[in-house]
């Protein structure tokens, strides 16, 4: 029955989950990740200020929860953000004397995706899920109202009927 779909589904799932992690792992050997990470000054303003920021565009998310418009709205400036990454790591990376002590940007763009492009799609997928909610939320109310309806609908019938 419905298991065996979930059941099946899931396993298509984990199974997609794991050709995704081990092309990942190919792309990007763990070696390679925490050498990057090791190499890192973590008190330079540049990387301060990109958490900083992450942090404070997460809280704003947050506060913005229960607005819609403004969770789409937002929304969109991460796709945005996110689809300008690329061209941003090309700019850092011929310029990082003037933002950076060190030259973090490389042609793969690890760095753009470990501190900008990374939180962001974390972003963006709890805008999907809080969406999500208010959509099934809004659906619920929407039957309640109908149901509510058809009630009185049934009610005025019985007493035109008596």
């Amino acid at each position: 029955g419905n298991g065996s779909v979930v059941g099946g589904s899931m396993e298509l799932l984990y199974g997609f989950a794991d050709s995704v992690m081990g092309a990942v792992q190919g792309a990007m050997p763990v070696a390679a990740v925490s050498d990057f990470v090791e190499s890192v000054r973590w008190g330079e303003p540049l990387i301060v200020g990109l958490v900083v920021g992450q942090l404070a565009f997460a809280g704003v998310l947050l506060a913005l929860r229960r607005r819609v418009y403004a969770q789409i709205g937002a929304f969109a400036v991460i796709c945005a953000a996110v689809a300008s990454a690329e061209r941003l790591n090309g700019w850092c990376k011929a310029n990082w004397r003037v933002i950076a002590t060190q030259d973090y940007f490389d042609r793969q763009g690890l760095f753009a995706l470990i501190f900008f492009a990374g939180p962001l799609l974390l972003d963006a997928h709890l805008v999907i899920i809080n969406l999500s909610i208010y959509t099934m939320r809004l659906a619920v109310k929407a039957r309640r109202l109908r149901h509510r309806a058809e009630q009185r609908e049934r009610a005025g019938a019985d007493k035109k009927n008596d």
